[in-house]
């Protein structure tokens, strides 16, 4: 299997290079790093700690053992996965097929008696890639018949997030999905860096706090549910670690 080193990190933060990882000893393996395009395929990984030793035993966040980002470099390609666990510690992850280009897959897990980790492992799908531009920062998304809007605010814990679905108008109460109203993912453009925040409590709008994020440029992914299935909204921030831009200000302060 491959391997790579991982990072034990706050989830309002990047991992650092060179840092608590190197003396953490996590490690993910999965049976290879170069898949075929275009196919779904089913990805075997292990969480090794320690000494090299496959662990066994993980403790459920929000509803699931392990979450499981795939996102490719250019933030076009995005899936959240919850990857099977055998009793020996094998996950077994289904992929989605995917065009040719590179990826990075991020592993959201808590062994028992063990830290918070985020480990990290980087995929190629083999072929002719073609690079994508990242949107330009705008406020609303279409997803199927729901309209989503974005609205980022400054707060005294940092980077405040409401996001509220609507359809025809009329805003929607996403149904409860792995325990909450909906789920955030934040990706760094620049390096990939990785925040995974959950919203407050409440209903309509979700809402969420990324606290002290790192200044640039993210995607966001907003992952909710209504009648029953899962959708994914994506958005362009800028995050200047005090002020948090969607897009430039309209006349009466709607920012676009």
């Amino acid at each position: 299997m491959s391997t790579t080193t991982a990072t034990p990190i706050a989830h309002s933060g990047h991992p650092a290079p060179g840092g608590p990882a190197a003396a953490s000893g996590y490690r993910l393996r999965a049976d290879t790093t170069r898949l075929e395009p275009r196919a779904p395929r089913s990805l075997s990984l292990e969480v090794l700690g320690p000494h090299d030793a496959v662990l066994t035993e993980f403790e459920e966040r929000h509803e699931r053992p392990m979450h499981l980002i795939l996102v490719s470099t250019d933030l076009a390609r995005y899936a959240h996965l919850h990857p099977r666990l055998d009793g020996v510690g094998t996950w077994t992850a289904d992929l989605p097929a995917l065009d040719p280009g590179a990826y990075r897959l991020v592993a959201d897990t808590v062994p028992v008696g063990g830290p918070d980790l985020v480990l990290t492992l980087d995929l190629v799908v083999t072929g002719t890639a073609e690079h994508r531009r990242l949107p330009e920062p705008v406020d609303v998304e279409e997803v199927d018949d729901l309209e989503v809007a974005l609205d980022l605010r400054d707060s005294p814990h940092g980077a405040a997030v409401e996001l509220t679905v609507r359809r025809s108008g009329v805003a929607v109460e996403p149904d409860p999905y792995l325990g909450a109203r909906g789920h955030l993912v934040a990706i760094a453009a620049d390096d990939l860096g990785y925040l995974h925040v959950h919203p407050a409590d409440g209903t309509v709008p979700v809402s969420f706090v990324i606290a002290d994020p790192v200044p640039g440029r993210y995607r966001l992914f907003f992952d909710f549910s209504v009648d029953g299935r899962v959708r994914t909204a994506a958005f362009t921030v800028d995050l200047d670690g005090s002020a948090a831009v969607a897009g430039r200000p309209e006349p009466g302060g709607r920012r676009r």
